[in-house]
């Protein structure tokens, strides 16, 4: 897969999660309103699907899992500021 391709599915996955939070009643904050350890829970608790899936073969379930906690750190970094790479 290329990584323009690679990309979109971020920026889907992104779009996906601002409308679906929306659409949840229980979800009562913005992404403003989430601390830096909020995404980091969430994240986990992503990554955490991701290795259940490994354990069940379902490397698809899996890669699923891992467009979804991608897109939760890029949410994390548009919400908290984020310092550049140093080299």
């Amino acid at each position: 897969m290329e990584r323009h391709e690679v990309y979109g599915l971020i920026e889907d996955e992104r779009y996906y999660q601002d409308h679906a939070r929306k659409d949840n009643e229980r979800e009562t904050r913005s992404d403003s309103e989430k601390s830096v350890a909020d995404f980091i829970l969430y994240i986990e608790h992503t990554l955490n699907r991701a290795k259940l899936a490994i354990y069940q073969l379902d490397e698809l379930e899996a890669m699923a899992n891992i467009r979804k906690l991608t897109a939760l750190g890029v949410a994390a970094m548009e919400t908290h500021e984020t310092p550049p790479r140093t080299s």
